[in-house]
């Protein structure tokens, strides 16, 4: 069945395949309540070449449907090694590449895990962006939950991440992502302290709950 309005004539059209035409006026009736003016019988032919088609296409798969439709919506995660500057200076050139190649293949991993690719590499961190907000959180606590496990094994080399996360809308330009969600999300990742993911209450118009979430390692001598 369909419908179609022709607003200039205040005038309700109806395509419906049907037995007769009481059928039509019953089915009508219980449906809404009113019953057609007229019943006019067609040439399905005639119609689908006018048309286009007489039946309605096949509904979307719900399982497929985040696939089929790419909404403007972002998470955007940033990633930064704390003091790469300073690290740099106390542990040499080479440790310190060591350390920020570790960081960004454990932030890499965490983004595999929820079929993020990374959008770009920020120098001493990484740039990523999901579709939910669950998610961004999830994979900012799983790439923390990896650093504080290295840090527990390998505690001479111990790697100090720091994650800003924030959502809206941004803008896509040549493979790139940028606008205030952005913006925010890189402000927030620089504010943030040792081990700890930043995010606000509330981001935008969208009704989220936000927080800070620490993770601190530890030294167990």
């Amino acid at each position: 069945m369909t419908y179609w309005f022709d607003e200039v004539r205040s005038t309700a059209f109806c395509l419906v395949d049907s037995p007769d035409k009481e059928t039509i006026r019953q089915a009508q009736e219980e449906w809404h309540g009113f019953v057609p003016h007229e019943i006019i019988e067609v040439d399905p032919a005639v119609v689908e070449a006018f048309l286009g088609r007489v039946a309605d296409p096949t509904p979307a798969d719900p399982l497929h449907l985040e696939n089929a439709i790419d909404a403007a919506f972002r998470a955007m995660m940033f990633t930064d090694l704390k003091d790469s500057t300073l690290m740099t200076s106390r542990l040499g050139d080479a440790r310190a590449l060591h350390l920020l190649d570790v960081s960004n293949v454990l932030t890499r991993n965490a983004l595999r895990t929820y079929g993020r690719p990374e959008i770009k590499h920020t120098g001493d961190g990484v740039m990523a962006s999901f579709a939910s907000v669950s998610d961004a959180v999830s994979c900012a606590v799983s790439v923390h939950e990896a650093v504080v496990e290295h840090n527990r094994q390998t505690p001479k080399n111990e790697a100090i991440l720091r994650v800003g996360l924030h959502a809206g809308e941004p803008i896509e330009d040549d493979g790139d992502l940028f606008g205030n969600a952005v913006q925010l999300a890189a402000r927030l990742c620089a504010a943030a302290g040792p081990s700890e993911i930043w995010f606000p209450r509330r981001s935008g118009t969208y009704p989220v709950s936000w927080g800070c979430l620490s993770m601190i390692w530890e030294s167990s001598t």
